[in-house]
C-alpha cells in the first residue's frame, strides 16, 4: 500500500508541475505578443516619427504635412506648401485652442504680421506659388489636439495626439 500512495503523490506533483508550466507558457506567449506589438507600433510611428505618424493633406491650392503623433515637450513641425492661386500674400490662421496647447517656437519664413482675430491667430506672409511655410512647435500638454488650420480661406481640422 505505501508504494501505491507514493506513486499517487508523485503523479499529483507531476500534474501540478505540468499545470504550472502550461500557465507559465501562456504568460510568456502573451508577454512576447505584447512586446512585438509595441515594437511594431514604434517602428510604424505610433509613438513618434514613422509611416503611421506622417500625414499629408492635399488640396488644389496647398498641401499640409504634419505628424499625427507627437511627444510632450519635444520639438515638431508642420508645413504648408502653397501650390497655386496665392497671389503675393498668403494668410494662414491657427485655432486659438491649438495655439494654447503648443508653443509656436519659430515660423519660416517670418510672417509680415501676426494678429489675434477672434478665436484664431492669423499669420500673413509675403509669398507666392511654390512657397513653403514651416511652423516649428513644441507640445505643452499630453492628449488629443485638434489643429484647426485655415489656409487661404479653406479650413481643415487635423487631429494630433501627444504622448508623454
Amino acid at each position: 500500500m505505501p508504494e501505491h500512495s507514493q506513486e499517487s503523490a508523485d503523479i499529483r506533483k507531476t500534474n501540478e508541475k505540468y499545470s504550472f508550466e502550461q500557465k507559465e507558457y501562456k504568460a510568456q506567449k502573451i508577454f512576447w505578443i505584447v512586446v512585438v506589438a509595441f515594437l511594431a507600433a514604434g517602428l510604424l510611428g505610433v509613438f513618434g516619427k514613422g509611416a503611421l505618424s506622417r500625414v499629408r493633406v492635399e488640396e488644389d491650392e496647398f498641401r499640409i504635412e504634419y505628424e499625427r503623433f507627437l511627444r510632450d515637450e519635444t520639438s515638431a513641425a508642420f508645413s504648408v506648401f502653397i501650390t497655386q492661386g496665392s497671389g503675393s500674400k498668403v494668410v494662414i490662421a491657427i485655432g486659438r485652442d491649438y495655439a494654447e496647447r503648443v508653443s509656436i517656437d519659430k515660423v519660416v519664413p517670418q510672417p509680415v504680421s501676426v494678429e489675434a482675430a477672434g478665436e484664431r491667430l492669423v499669420y500673413t506672409f509675403n509669398a507666392s506659388d511654390g512657397a513653403l511655410l514651416i511652423f516649428s512647435i513644441t507640445p505643452r500638454r499630453v492628449g488629443a489636439m485638434n489643429l484647426e488650420l485655415t489656409v487661404q480661406g479653406q479650413t481643415r481640422h487635423l487631429n494630433q495626439f501627444v504622448f508623454f
